[in-house]
């Protein structure tokens, strides 16, 4: 990450063929971006912290180990490009 900052990701919606249709039914997205990697303690913890409210039904309940932040690598991606598309059938 630090001698090349450029990443690409995809993200998939896959709703499976459409029987009889001679389809398949889906949504995507395609981005391109660069890594800023995160440095700070204070950084680090938002981060996680917007994490563990997504995954964890009591976030409050996560404590984040000052050292263990320390040794964690943690990046952002800053999106540069983005496109997608889907089948007409999907409707999101």
């Amino acid at each position: 990450m630090r001698s090349n900052r450029t990443v690409w990701g995809q993200a998939l919606l896959d709703h499976g063929y459409s029987d009889g249709n001679c389809t398949h039914l889906y949504a995507s997205a395609h981005f391109r971006g660069e890594v800023a990697l995160l440095e700070s303690i204070d950084e680090k913890r938002h981060a996680m912290e917007c994490m563990m409210r997504h995954l964890d039904s009591d976030p409050e309940a996560w404590r984040f180990n000052p050292e263990r932040l320390e040794r964690t690598a943690m990046g952002r991606i800053d999106i540069e490009y983005m496109t997608g598309k889907k089948s007409e059938e999907v409707t999101l």
